[in-house]
C-alpha cells in the first residue's frame, strides 16, 4: 500500500512538472499551481499537515507504552517505568518520548 502511495504520488508529480522545475520546498503544492490548479495546491497542503498529525500522534501513544513496558522488563532506566497514581499512565515514559521527539 505505501509503495502504490508513494509510486502515485512521485509518477503524477513527475508527469505534471518537469523534474528541473520541481520546488523542493514544497513540490506538490507547487506542481499544482504550476499547472494552473492554484485552489488545488491548498487543499494538498491541508492534507499534508492533516497526514502529518495523525502520523505523529499515532506515533506517540504505543511508543510510551513501550517504553514503560522495556523499562518494567528492565532494558531500559526503570525510572521511565513510573506511573501517575491511581490513573497508571507512565508519565516518565511520555515525556522522554515527547523530548525526544521534538530533539528531532
Amino acid at each position: 500500500m505505501c509503495f502504490l502511495a508513494y509510486f502515485g504520488v512521485s509518477a503524477a508529480l513527475t508527469l505534471m512538472v518537469p523534474y528541473y522545475q520541481i520546488h523542493h520546498q514544497g513540490p506538490l503544492p507547487e506542481a499544482f499551481l504550476h499547472v494552473g490548479w492554484g485552489p488545488a495546491r491548498y487543499v494538498v497542503a491541508v492534507g499534508v499537515v492533516c497526514v502529518l498529525t495523525s502520523s505523529l500522534l499515532g506515533d506517540m501513544v504505543p511508543m510510551s507504552q513501550l517504553i514503560h513496558a522495556m523499562a518494567e522488563d528492565g532494558l531500559l532506566f526503570r525510572g521511565l517505568a513510573r506511573v501517575y497514581g491511581h490513573t497508571k499512565i507512565p508519565v516518565m515514559a511520555i515525556i522522554d518520548h515527547s523530548i525526544t521527539l521534538w530533539v528531532q
